[in-house]
């Protein structure tokens, strides 16, 4: 991390090349991650133990991981089921990573991380923004145009290239801590949700830099307040049936 002047250079150039916006918010936003990882204000996250097999990603958001996994949806070089478990690994990370663990939900509750999974569903880069009680579990047409979404195109494919790739600088060079491709994976899942979220047929630069963007802000959140499920919203009545 002793590069950091050389990655704010790099994420401003980045951002006045695409001379968008979002992409100036994004660059803004992960040059301030960048000098707090350097400061030590911020710690990387470790990445969480591995699944055992045919655990889900997501407790209690199964029905999205199985939408995503089923052939039929699969778009030729693009796999977003594998992205939708990055996405996941992200959230489990930075949940483990809390100073004190947070309560075991009880039956008739959702996990955490389902609740952070779905503010970032609908709320994409404003997730913290949502109220809890308007978090619903998507609907099967949601799904569906989540699981057929079309492959970025060039411009956005190339955004998520660069700033994967400046992800992989900054990270600390110690093991078991979160890889880049997974940072990559999540930023693209809640590119795809903003997608279809705005009715779109495939995802543009400006959701990606807003994937990148969710994750800088879930670094920083107060994630105990995130995952307060006091407002019953939930029940298995809410759940999507299959598509």
């Amino acid at each position: 991390m002793n590069h950091q002047a050389s990655n704010s250079k790099q994420l401003g150039a980045l951002a006045e090349r695409y001379n968008h916006p979002s992409v100036r918010v994004m660059a803004r936003e992960l040059t301030h991650l960048a000098q707090e990882l350097e400061q030590g204000t911020l710690a990387w996250p470790a990445s969480p133990l591995d699944l055992p097999p045919g655990e889900p990603a997501i407790p209690h958001l199964e029905q999205i991981e199985e939408a995503l996994k089923e052939q039929r949806w699969r778009q030729p070089g693009y796999d977003y089921y594998a992205n939708w478990r990055w996405f996941a690994e992200g959230i489990r990370a930075i949940l483990a990573a809390l100073p004190e663990p947070l309560p075991a939900p009880t039956d008739n509750e959702p996990h955490p991380a389902a609740v952070i999974a779905l503010r970032l569903l609908w709320g994409a880069e404003r997730f913290a923004e949502l109220p809890t009680a308007l978090l619903k579990p998507p609907p099967a047409p949601f799904l569906a145009s989540l699981a057929s979404l079309a492959v970025p195109e060039s411009q956005a494919s190339q955004l998520a290239l660069e700033v994967g790739a400046w992800i992989q600088r900054i990270r600390p060079s110690r093991e078991g801590l979160l890889p880049a491709e997974t940072v990559q994976g999540f930023a693209e899942m809640v590119a795809a949700f903003r997608a279809v979220g705005k009715l779109r047929k495939e995802v543009v630069f400006e959701d990606i830099a807003a994937g990148y963007l969710a994750w800088a802000r879930l670094l920083h959140a107060n994630l105990p307040q995130l995952v307060n499920i006091a407002s019953g919203w939930w029940s298995s009545q809410g759940r999507p049936s299959r598509l």
